[in-house]
């Protein structure tokens, strides 16, 4: 019996201290929040309307340079030009961060 109560306090023991490690890095760094900041600049959201405005479908792409050149996947706007009429693109603003 005894050995039981003995290994029982062990496991209790490590638990207690995993818990304890696991809760002492949970702070945000700073350097993280840069780096969500500048992914999230990048990001944009496609949105592609019909002729009476409706929304026909959305997806996502990034800024890949300097003069505004998108990337996107080639499902979001393989051969869908009788889908819509307007292509939107809208851009993270700082106001829509988390």
């Amino acid at each position: 019996m005894h050995t039981r109560s003995g290994f029982s306090l062990f496991v209790g023991i490590t638990l207690a201290g995993l818990y304890g490690l696991a809760c002492a890095g949970g702070g945000e760094s700073s350097e993280a929040r840069s780096d969500y900041e500048s992914a999230s600049a990048a990001v944009v959201q496609i949105i592609a309307r019909d002729s009476s405005g409706e929304e026909v479908w959305i997806g996502s792409g990034t800024f890949i340079d300097a003069s505004g050149l998108i990337l996107t996947n080639a499902h979001v706007v393989d051969e869908r030009d009788d889908e819509y009429v307007d292509l939107a693109v809208a851009i993270t603003a700082s106001t829509d961060l988390p």
